[in-house]
């Protein structure tokens, strides 16, 4: 950040935050983060895009290719999902739990009231 009016032409950081609680999400993300990340988003997109193509079999007949594709894909997103969740516990200088669940709390539940008040 340049500081123009006082004519200083050197960089400064921006000043952190108080609270670490209140420092950017989006800071660092690992690559398995964003590898995740990406599978979610492209799981719930075929999930959401063939569920418009495809048809509920009649009793007695074989499901059609989309069908099976989009049970097939569903399986492989709970097992994304469930990555995800053990990636979330296991991870390190990342974000916490506690930014991911505020509730469980005191400050938590104050900053989200206070986000909430703020909104209004």
């Amino acid at each position: 950040m340049h500081d123009i009016e006082h004519g200083a032409a050197e960089w400064r950081a921006p000043v952190a935050s108080p609270n670490a609680r209140h420092a950017p999400a989006h800071a660092y993300r690992s690559a398995t983060t964003r590898v995740l990340h990406l599978l979610l988003l492209l799981i719930v997109l075929h999930q959401l895009i063939g569920s418009e193509f495809m048809g509920r079999p009649f009793p007695g007949e074989a499901p059609g290719t989309v069908w099976l594709l989009h049970e097939w894909v569903g399986l492989a997103g709970f097992g994304v999902v469930a990555g995800f969740w053990i990636w979330t516990l296991v991870r390190r200088g990342e974000t916490a739990l506690g930014r991911l669940f505020p509730w469980f709390s005191a400050s938590g539940i104050a900053a989200v009231f206070a986000d909430l008040v703020a909104q209004l």
